[in-house]
């Protein structure tokens, strides 16, 4: 009798086709190229646990706030590269995956009953987990190469050095490069974007390559920046790229050629969204704790929309955003002018994650997962975990969460 990993690598060296990620799958960090954090997929009530998989504390790569920061001339500031609290996850065909800051690889779990797959180890932290296209996976780690997997069996398809040398520096007792991929690997239309990238008194480099081959020189490009920082997960749409950058305003990038195409005023931050209809949500380009804010800019004129403060997370379904503002949940309809209407506000605690999934607003908090109604933001229920839930995804029918912890869980009903 054939055992189940063994049907998987015989198709694999047959050459034989397999699923592509379904609109129900979490194939890319937030679920999308946007990073809107929203699914079609949808829960069936009540939830129950599956499994946890430890996976070990991670180590983030910007730990604990600013005390000052020498470059902005700023103090008194707070993290704003908080873009790896805990190991964020892909999911498709029945599999889940994360990169790790605790043991510099990427893990595999089978999503039914979180029993290890496969495990690839880098030369640094994986800060962000795996873009999922076809049958391959594609990350990014701190040793300064982009790394493409078969999603189904962990065999290395092809490896590119993104960083201009093979020079170490030392970080967090760790050995890294200084041009660490921390930007994940945005897929689309058949190409892989990410960048190289640590401080701004460094050079930052911008690829586009092939996702298949790795080659950039059949449509791809690579393209030198200089006094930015690129890190976060990139985002796409309108034909340019945009970058995080922390505390500066996140960057704009021809999608064709990688030539600088501006600035998002007025934002900041790692935690960006972008809409269906081209508008930019993120964080102030300088805050300190007291003055947490996101902001809505419109791309099309360059101009803020509106401003909502004491909060750090959102998530976006349609046309309809959620986010928490001034000891509340809200529901704006970004699509009413000259400002976002209100739908509905409900007191809540303050989250460090939202994401939507159908009918479905789930709210990420210290120790559990609350999850709500979202036409009337009335809670439902709420399910417990072992950490802050900085992390979570729905694929199939089942909610995962990954804490800060290093643990990460699967509710299914």
């Amino acid at each position: 009798m054939i055992r189940p990993l063994a049907i998987t690598l015989l198709l694999s060296s047959l050459g034989l086709a397999v699923a592509a990620p379904t609109d129900t799958d979490w194939p890319t960090h937030r679920h999308d190229v946007r990073r809107s954090g929203a699914t079609t997929a949808t829960l069936t009530l009540p939830l129950e646990p599956r499994w946890t998989h430890q996976a070990g504390r991670p180590r983030q790569a910007w730990s604990g706030p600013a005390k000052w920061d020498a470059y902005s001339g700023n103090d008194g500031l707070q993290s704003m590269r908080n873009f790896d609290p805990c190991h964020h996850l892909s999911i498709a065909n029945g599999k889940v995956y994360f990169g790790s800051s605790a043991d510099d690889a990427v893990h595999c779990l089978n999503a039914a009953s979180g029993g290890s797959q496969w495990t690839y180890f880098t030369n640094g932290p994986v800060r962000l987990p795996p873009t999922l296209t076809g049958d391959l996976a594609l990350f990014g780690s701190d040793d300064g190469q982009v790394y493409c997997l078969d999603a189904n069996i962990g065999d290395l398809r092809w490896q590119k050095r993104a960083a201009p040398s093979d020079r170490l520096i030392a970080s967090n007792g760790k050995l890294i490069s200084p041009w660490p991929i921390r930007t994940g690997v945005l897929v689309a239309e058949g190409k892989a974007w990410f960048a190289a990238s640590l401080v701004p008194w460094e050079p930052s480099y911008l690829w586009c390559v092939d996702a298949a081959t790795g080659n950039e020189k059949d449509g791809g490009f690579v393209s030198t920046h200089h006094e930015v920082t690129l890190q976060g997960s990139l985002l796409a749409g309108g034909g340019l790229i945009y970058v995080p950058q922390g505390r500066a305003a996140p960057l704009a990038f021809e999608q064709e050629d990688g030539k600088a195409a501006g600035s998002i005023g007025h934002a900041g931050g790692v935690t960006c969204v972008l809409t269906e209809d081209n508008k930019f949500l993120a964080g102030p380009a300088s805050q300190k704790p007291t003055s947490e804010q996101i902001a809505l800019t419109d791309l099309a004129t360059g101009k803020p929309v509106a401003t909502f403060n004491h909060t750090n997370c959102v998530t976006v379904s349609g046309k309809i955003a959620y986010l928490h503002s001034r000891d509340k949940l809200r529901a704006l309809d970004l699509s009413s002018a000259p400002e976002p209407k209100e739908l509905w506000a409900v007191p809540h605690a303050a989250p460090v994650e939202l994401i939507v999934a159908g009918p479905h607003l789930l709210v990420g908090l210290a120790n559990e997962v609350v999850i709500i109604d979202s036409s009337t933001g009335k809670s439902l229920t709420s399910l417990k975990v072992d950490g802050t839930a900085h992390g979570l995804a729905v694929a199939g029918n089942s909610l995962y969460v990954s804490t800060d912890r290093g643990a990460i869980h699967a509710f299914g009903p």
